[in-house]
């Protein structure tokens, strides 16, 4: 379209122009004024979560798992809705002075276990019903400048198997455990409490005067017993949070008609406990995940 016909203005075009000069330069003007928040405008990433919820009910376990810190069990002993109270029982808990199965986290407050002097794992409790509760659960360090909180590298839930057991609580000798339903309690002393399976285990709990004698004494027996023993282990584990020594081995036939048995016996060094079950060699494999089991649920009242 010229812009000069025949001597006159062409004024629609001028005004084209014009406005197209004033969108452009506009345009060119507000990118000038905000280039810099444009530059300096940080990009959206979302922030890595600083911990974990999960929930669990009456009849189910969890284990936190932390790749660098270790693994832990998270029970529920018991629910108190009315009150917004959950008691819960964490093992290990290897550096608390006093037994973590006590334990009460009230609704929306945090209990921890420290794992060093500075570093713990912690629980928060978030939700609460008749029968399971929700809480959240992270690891942290005390010191300024120890780093963020962080979540745990896995939970898994399952199903607790001791759930619906017996227990056993005995206030002389100061603990309590759970055992199997078809188990029945067979003798009680002040000294000594026997449990078992007729015609398949039999377990002992014996408070002894001085443990490191016992074990030594049994070391001794299982010397003189050598040609009767066979696939001895010996190990050590936490019972209840307190160092114990166990061991297990398989005993030959001692009279003619009896068959092969596996005895395990567990020594609770500070504790001067004795715990020891003898069951039928060929149930091993049921017994030794059932040993475990027990020996998972002991608590010390003291």
């Amino acid at each position: 379209m010229p812009f000069i016909t025949q001597g006159k203005t062409n004024w629609k075009f001028l005004l084209v122009v014009v406005i197209l000069a004033v969108i452009v330069g506009g345009g060119i003007l507000w990118c000038v004024i905000n280039q810099k928040d444009i530059v300096l405008q940080p990009p959206d990433r979302q922030k890595p979560p600083l911990s974990k919820e999960f929930t669990l009910n009456l009849d189910q376990k969890a284990k936190i798992i932390y790749d660098d810190w270790g693994e832990f069990d998270l029970f529920i002993n018991n629910i108190d809705p009315l009150l917004k109270i959950v008691n819960i029982y964490l093992t290990p808990c290897e550096s608390q002075t006093e037994n973590f199965e006590s334990q009460n986290i009230e609704l929306g407050k945090e209990v921890h276990c420290f794992t060093t002097e500075e570093c713990a794992v912690r629980f928060k409790l978030i939700n609460i019903e008749d029968t399971k509760a929700e809480f959240e659960t992270w690891y942290s360090c005390a010191p300024p400048g120890s780093g963020e909180p962080f979540p745990p590298t896995e939970i898994i839930i399952s199903k607790d198997e001791t759930a619906d057991w017996q227990i056993y609580k005995n206030d002389n000798l100061g603990f309590y455990f759970y055992y199997p339903l078809d188990w029945t309690i067979w003798s009680e002393q002040s000294d000594k409490v026997v449990i078992g399976k007729e015609g398949y285990v039999i377990m002992t709990v014996s408070k002894v005067n001085n443990i490191d004698l016992s074990l030594s004494d049994f070391q001794e027996f299982i010397t003189q017993e050598k040609n009767n023993i066979q696939n001895l282990e010996t190990e050590s584990i936490l019972v209840n949070g307190n160092e114990a020594t166990k061991i297990t081995f398989k005993i030959l036939a001692l009279q003619p008609m009896s068959g092969p048995a596996k005895e395990t016996e567990v020594f609770v060094n500070k504790k001067n406990l004795t715990i020891y079950f003898q069951y039928d060699y060929q149930e091993n494999n049921i017994y030794n995940s059932i040993i475990d089991q027990i020996l998972s649920t002991f608590r010390f009242l003291d």
